[in-house]
């Protein structure tokens, strides 16, 4: 019980004593994760080294991860200070994002792999891809109450490429199977993921041909749901 009280009294003093000198310092580790994911995806290596290496990858993710205080760890509500906020949210879509980008090259790789040689981690990658495109949203989501509805949360378009891949894999889990249970609550979160993309997509980005693409791909999806469910 003194343990447990103990760790909880820890995690609230990092939320309180944060500052933005730790949050670069979180940034830092994570874009020495991103960009080793880079190397290995540009490599020339065998399929079996590159899985081996995105393995890696994904447990130094969820070490790093694991190593910030409950206060801004992704997965976790965001306890910091207001001021900081803003700091925290990037970092979140950040990690969410490689989750992402991970798992989507493990279901490539593995493709052609006996799967009783790989972990279960692994071979569960389409179901932590899409876990990673849902958490991506619901940061999105979540920031709606934080700083405010209708409020821009970045004003470069590079942020907003990671949108669309959380859409796309959204939308390719629904097309493959909207029968699941789980299509419909994806069916949601695509909706927001196309609204936050608006929202935030400069407008000297954003014109009718992009609008049109993520407007027909909310309507395949929710006709592909409404199809199967109301039979």
């Amino acid at each position: 019980m003194y343990d447990n009280e103990a760790l909880v009294d820890r995690d609230e003093a990092d939320g309180a004593d944060l500052n933005q000198r730790q949050l670069y310092v979180w940034g830092f580790r994570l874009d020495a994760i991103q960009n080793r994911f880079c190397n290995v995806m540009r490599s020339k290596k065998m399929v079996v080294d590159r899985i081996a290496a995105i393995v890696q990858l994904d447990q130094q993710a969820m070490a790093w991860r694991d190593s910030l205080p409950a206060s801004c760890r992704p997965g976790h509500p965001i306890l910091a200070p207001s001021e900081l906020y803003m700091h925290v949210l990037p970092i979140h879509l950040q990690y969410f994002n490689l989750l992402r980008a991970i798992h989507w090259a493990a279901m490539t790789f593995t493709g052609s792999v006996n799967p009783d040689v790989l972990s279960l981690r692994i071979r569960s990658s389409h179901i932590l891809c899409i876990d990673a495109a849902r958490s991506f949203i619901k940061c999105l989501n979540d920031s709606m109450g934080s700083l405010g509805r209708g409020k821009k949360i970045f004003v470069i378009c590079f942020h907003t490429n990671n949108y669309m891949a959380a859409i796309a894999t959204l939308y390719r889990s629904i097309a493959s199977n909207p029968a699941s249970f789980s299509s419909r609550s994806d069916l949601e979160h695509l909706r927001a993921g196309k609204m936050h993309l608006e929202q935030d997509t400069p407008s000297s980005v954003a014109g009718p041909a992009l609008s049109k693409v993520f407007h027909d791909m909310l309507s395949s999806a929710q006709h592909l749901v409404e199809k199967q469910w109301s039979l």
